[in-house]
């Protein structure tokens, strides 16, 4: 005759079944006795399953945290920055600290005056190529080639925020010439004239630095697209 071996973890269902049947033999006392026992052998075989792909007594994975909005824009912000501060250092030959740099002040900048800081950027690769030293026969200095003359009081003024109060400053270039681009904007309630007046008139600015707006915009949105299927 084969013997058969009852698995160790259904030991404590066999006992209860035995138990069952020891009611129908015994004394009182002893039937509730071993209905007791049987209750908490079962009891005891209660267990929490883990995951099918879980090994035993491993660490239960938990999950990534959830972004807020608030913290998905400052992200893709962030992935943006640096994206345009690597096309720049590449395409312009700067460091990669100073292209940084400038494409902080053009968000800040942006955000101040409600100018994107694409446009900021097209500008300035216009205008200087990225040369914070950048001048002119005609006074223009530094990065947006403000020229000095003309717009003192807003030099003076930006002291506020910066302490350095020259234009060969890369923030405080970026502060005067995104406020003078906005003010005339304003005056001429268009982009377009806002920009030749900024220009001086000066032929196809308008093209060019689209084009260049474009460039950068392209940049901007493949970092967005990177970060947001990573997200």
């Amino acid at each position: 005759m084969t013997s058969v071996t009852t698995p160790r973890r259904r030991r404590p269902a066999f006992s209860a079944a035995m138990a069952c049947l020891a009611l129908t033999v015994g004394t009182p006392v002893a039937q509730a006795q071993t209905l007791l026992e049987a209750l908490q052998s079962m009891r005891a075989l209660t267990v929490v399953p883990l995951p099918a792909d879980s090994a035993a007594g491993a660490p239960m994975a938990q999950p990534a945290p959830m972004l807020t909005p608030a913290r998905l824009a400052e992200v893709r912000s962030e992935a943006e920055k640096g994206a345009l501060a690597r096309f720049i250092a590449v395409e312009y030959k700067t460091t990669r600290d100073l292209a940084a740099r400038i494409v902080n002040a053009a968000y800040a900048a942006g955000a101040r005056y409600q100018l994107q800081p694409s446009l900021l950027l097209a500008i300035i690769s216009r205008e200087s190529t990225f040369n914070p030293r950048a001048t002119s026969g005609y006074g223009a200095q530094g990065l947006m080639q403000v020229v000095p003359r003309f717009h003192m009081d807003k030099l003076q003024e930006v002291r506020a925020t910066y302490a350095q109060a020259s234009l060969f400053h890369p923030e405080t270039n970026i502060d005067v010439g995104a406020r003078i681009l906005a003010e005339y904007i304003d005056a001429e309630s268009s982009l377009q004239r806002g920009l030749q007046k900024y220009s001086g008139r000066a032929p196809r600015y308008i093209e060019k630095v689209m084009e260049e707006h474009d460039a950068f915009e392209r940049v901007r949105n493949e970092a967005d697209k990177e970060e947001g299927g990573s997200a």
